[in-house]
């Protein structure tokens, strides 16, 4: 059972090794390769414009992440076209316009009872 992960284990640990050796430099001729490559991208690091790359990387990235397309994506994965929007809305505005309408009756029949008691304690009050 645990054969594949010894196997994992073992290729990791000769990776690892491997790094190692060129980094202490008994693998000489691979460390002078990274040491050439490493001095010569230093150099070429020098000559780049980087504000203006990462300026306008950032502006791409931004943009193509956060463009007007992303409400036709929104529309695509939730499923909501213009038209059921609408009807969503107009839903949503009349649940509203029947929760007003209730408070109102509700309101108007409180005060209707709120008068036929005064009546009453008047008539009982004064004859």
């Amino acid at each position: 059972r645990l054969l594949p992960y010894q196997q994992r284990l073992g290729r990791y640990c000769d990776k690892v090794r491997y790094v190692r050796n060129v980094m202490n430099w008994s693998e000489s001729v691979m460390s002078f390769w990274c040491t050439i490559g490493c001095i010569g991208a230093g150099i070429f690091g020098l000559f780049v414009p980087w504000a203006f790359l990462i300026r306008w990387t950032s502006r791409l990235i931004v943009w193509i992440c956060l463009g007007p397309w992303m409400k036709g994506l929104d529309v695509f994965l939730h499923g909501l076209t213009v038209e059921e929007e609408v009807e969503r809305q107009k839903m949503k505005s009349s649940n509203q316009i029947k929760q007003a309408f209730q408070l109102q009756c509700k309101a108007a029949k409180t005060l209707r009872e709120n008068t036929l008691k005064l009546k009453a304690f008047r008539v009982r009050l004064f004859g």
